[in-house]
């Protein structure tokens, strides 16, 4: 049978029920459950009509169109009464299928959430609510109860108990929900309010109630190890998100607030806290200005004061930055907050895999938001408000550091956060700690450290390096821009410049001081001189040591392209004092990585033979009989940096510095010694503790002839002589032996490069403006240490009658100190230094 056929013996019948007046309803209040029964039927076949297939013949289409026509009738004859119940009626009826677990109940109870009209009527319906929790675990019927609590509490005669009741059954639903639900849940409250069920005034029972659980929850969480331990089990973690997540259902703000608070103040708690806000991801949500009024009256004020200056930085960021963002506004974070705001935010910008279980990875906070929010408002009101620049620096670093860039993506996402003008703030700044030590003009940043001047470069380097990286991807789409920078960078400091030489690439040339061609030969096509006031003539040497001090490519292009004939003694004469002058202007403004390169150089001319530094022997009265030629770069670069220090101590540049200017030229000295006893150590190392157990046999007694037994040589010697009338024991090759013989003579020279070093600390350190620079002090006892430690390992470096010596001469240099402690610490060190001979 064909539908056309079924429908029109189905209206056939309809037609003589019709006419025999069989389908009349005569009370219109009192009907038949057979007439509801044939309404319904009549209405679903209407429907399946409207969907069924469309007949291709076109008179079979307008006998099911009359056929339709005719049921349509036969509804409209009906006329049944429509049915009229009351809410409580509706309720209950609800209730029996929802308590009774009856067909279809989940259905039902997404019906009795949405109802509002029915909520609070009486004591059934709360009632229902808690005995059937598990009919409500669903993410669209508890986004609709928490609509239902949020009104009541919000009306002005609501019932406290009742709510506070309600509440803890919502928040019980919610805790049983999957994680992926929870965190739907967790959007959707945060779409309906920011403050979740307190988004307006409440009873104070209720928010009484809620601070309570909210207090509980984190002194749980961190007692219970997100304190100083950060390992956390995946269980713990669990709990812990659970915990978290309940609270924020309740109250977004105010449990991502105490998430914020516990990853700051608590030693270690960050770790946790990130690892907790990975799992909720539904709390990444971000947030528009159409939700500002929920905001309190001083926050809507202060935004509305923004967007009248044309700027709102938190405009659509994250509920979590607008917290972290109060904590650093209304508190002073100390170094070790700072340090664990830092870490919270690293975490947090890490990407991690979701949690709903697709292959993709994402951040709980992206590095645009953090740079967005927590960094250019900053840094761009620099000399107008007292910001925390080297926090802003450390968090754009850190920013920077994440890896959340797919290589094959493009354009990164720093390109999102202004980076030409970034670009020229960070360069402005860097400008002005250029002169680090001098008196800071009025307005102009001051307060800095070394180690902000360090962070700043390494931001700016990194940041031209992206941004560098996109420019040459599509040169033309950038062009305005870079001109616009280079432009201005003609009001900073030539060196700046070279900073950014990833984003110039090849459209401009290296622009230096005039002077400095005069002193290398640079190609012509690459480098371009400017005439600058403060670099006169002769003053090319003073840029030539700046450039090396900038990068490593650079210094090796100024090594390898500096002219000088070496075969004239008077070039070689007057460059050896010019890099003196030129480097003592430059030594008091460098940080510790130019440092570090500019000793790099000095090393280079020394053992290329450039750089001419004779080694006198002011702290030697004989002539020892060693072989210094594998300590030659070592004596020279010390003997160097006296002779920078006693220019530099001078009356003539004495006054150059301020106090804090002293300290860090001396830890930037004392980090040279230490460079070079690294090198020292290098050449000889300590004999390991097993190394001379076996050579413990009794050796020839040592003859005065054997050594220099000259009481006023200030340096300790060995003769070769003792060391071959020795027992050799019989485990021990030939070859083994040789090489500990070279070690035992090489002994000695240690002891005296040592003894050198520590006189020109102790020179240097009576020099300075106080002389109470620890890094030198400390610098002191290093030698000391490794002078006995050489002596132990060596017992053959070092007669008594030697030992003596040094001991004396080494407390007559500590004697001119004038702070007496250290005095009294460094002449208790030498009375240590004994030959093994004596003990």
């Amino acid at each position: 049978m064909r539908l056309g056929e079924a429908l029109k013996i189905i209206t056939d019948l309809t037609q003589f029920w019709l006419n025999s007046q069989l389908l009349k309803v005569c009370d219109s209040t009192k009907f038949s459950y057979s007439a509801f029964k044939l309404e319904q039927s009549v209405q679903r076949v209407l429907t399946a009509l409207e969907k069924a297939d469309v007949p291709e013949a076109i008179t079979e289409m307008n006998a099911q169109e009359t056929e339709k026509n005719i049921l349509r009738g036969l509804l409209k004859s009906l006329a049944l009464p429509a049915i009229e119940t009351t809410p409580k009626v509706d309720a209950e009826v609800t209730m029996t299928i929802i308590n009774h677990h009856l067909e279809d109940h989940q259905n039902f109870a997404v019906l009795f959430a949405s109802e509002k009209s029915w909520a609070f009527c009486d004591e059934q319906w709360l009632g229902c609510l808690e005995k059937n929790q598990a009919a409500f675990q669903q993410h669209n019927t508890l986004v609709n109860l928490a609509s239902v609590l949020m009104s009541e509490l919000h009306s002005e005669s609501s019932n406290v108990s009742h709510c506070r009741k309600l509440m803890k059954v919502i928040a019980d639903i919610f805790s049983a929900l999957s994680l992926e639900d929870k965190n739907k849940s967790l959007a959707a409250m945060l779409r309906l309010s920011t403050r979740g069920f307190f988004g307006h005034s409440v009873p104070p029972a209720v928010a009484d109630g809620f601070e309570q659980e909210l207090n509980m929850a984190f002194n749980c969480i961190i007692q219970g190890g997100g304190g100083a331990s950060a390992a956390v089990s995946q269980g713990n973690l669990n709990t812990a998100a659970s915990l978290v997540a309940r609270v924020a259902f309740q109250n977004p703000v105010a449990a991502l607030r105490s998430c914020c608070h516990s990853a700051i103040f608590n030693k270690g708690a960050f770790t946790l806290m990130a690892k907790i806000l990975q799992q909720l991801p539904g709390l990444r949500e971000q947030r528009g200005r159409e939700d500002e009024t929920e905001c309190n009256g001083e926050e809507r004020k202060e935004a509305e004061e923004n967007i009248d200056d044309g700027k709102d930085p938190l405009r659509g960021s994250s509920l979590l930055s607008r917290c972290l963002q109060d904590i650093i506004k209304t508190k002073s974070l100390l170094a070790s907050e700072k340090e664990q705001l830092l870490k919270f935010l690293g975490l947090l910008m890490k990407p991690v895999m979701a949690v709903d279980g697709e292959e993709r990875r994402q951040c709980f906070l992206s590095p645009q938001e953090v740079v967005n929010i927590f960094v250019l408002p900053n840094l761009s009101t620099v000399g107008h408000s007292s910001c925390d620049i080297e926090l802003s620096l450390q968090l754009l670093h850190t920013a920077l550091c994440v890896d959340v860039q797919d290589p094959a993506s493009s354009p990164h996402w720093v390109l999102d956060c202004s980076p030409f003008p970034l670009l020229y703030i960070l360069a402005q700044l860097h400008n002005q700690a250029l002169r680090f030590w001098e008196q800071p003009s009025e307005g102009a940043v001051h307060h800095w450290s070394m180690d902000t001047k360090e962070l700043l470069v390494s931001v700016l380097t990194t940041l031209g390096q992206v941004v560098g990286a996109e420019v040459a991807v599509t040169p033309n789409s950038w062009s305005r821009a870079l001109f616009w920078l280079y432009n201005k960078m003609e009001e900073l400091d030539w060196t700046v410049r070279f900073h950014l030489k990833p984003v110039w690439g090849e459209h401009f040339k290296n622009e230096v001081p005039s002077s400095l061609l005069t002193v290398c030969e640079l190609p012509e096509q690459e480098w371009s001189g400017l005439d600058l006031p403060q670099y006169s003539q002769g003053s090319g040497l003073l840029a030539w040591m700046e450039c090396c001090s900038i990068s490593d490519s650079l210094r090796s292009t100024m090594l390898s392209c500096l002219s000088l004939d070496q075969r004239q003694p008077d070039h070689v004469n007057m460059f050896s004092k010019g890099l003196l002058v030129a480097l003592t202007q430059t030594l008091p403004w460098c940080s510790v990585s130019q440092w570090s390169r500019l000793l790099g150089a000095l090393r280079e001319l020394i053992t290329s033979g450039r750089l001419h530094v004779p080694f006198s022997l002011e702290y030697v009265d004989y002539l020892p009989l060693l072989d210094l030629r594998r300590f030659s770069c070592e004596l020279r670069l010390s003997v160097l940096l006296l002779r920078v220090l006693q220019l530099l101590c001078g009356s003539s540049c004495s006054h150059w510095l301020l106090a804090d200017g002293w300290a860090h030229v001396g830890r930037l000295y004392a980090h040279a010694v230490r460079e070079m006893m690294n090198s020292v150590r290098a050449k000889l190392p300590l004999p390991s503790s097993g190394a001379w157990t076996v050579s413990a046999s009794p050796r020839p007694p040592k003859t005065p002839a054997s050594r220099d037994s000259n009481p006023e040589t200030k340096a300790a010697k060995l003769s070769t002589d003792s060391l071959k009338e020795a027992e050799v024991p019989p485990l021990k090759s030939e070859e083994s032996q040789m090489e500990e013989e070279v070690e035992s003579d090489l002994s000695q020279e240690v002891l005296f490069v040592l003894s050198q070093l520590f006189c020109h600390v102790q020179h240097i350190q009576v020099m300075m403006p106080g002389g109470q620079c620890e890094p030198l002090f400390l610098a002191s006892l290093e030698i000391l240490s490794h002078y006995e430690a050489i002596m132990t390992g060596f017992p053959d470096s070092s007669t008594p009658l030697e030992s003596d010596n040094t001991r004396h001469f080494f407390s007559t240099i500590t004697d001119n100190l004038e702070n007496q402690e250290m005095k009294a610490v460094l002449q208790q060190k030498i009375a240590q230094l004994v030959s093994s001979d004596t003990r």
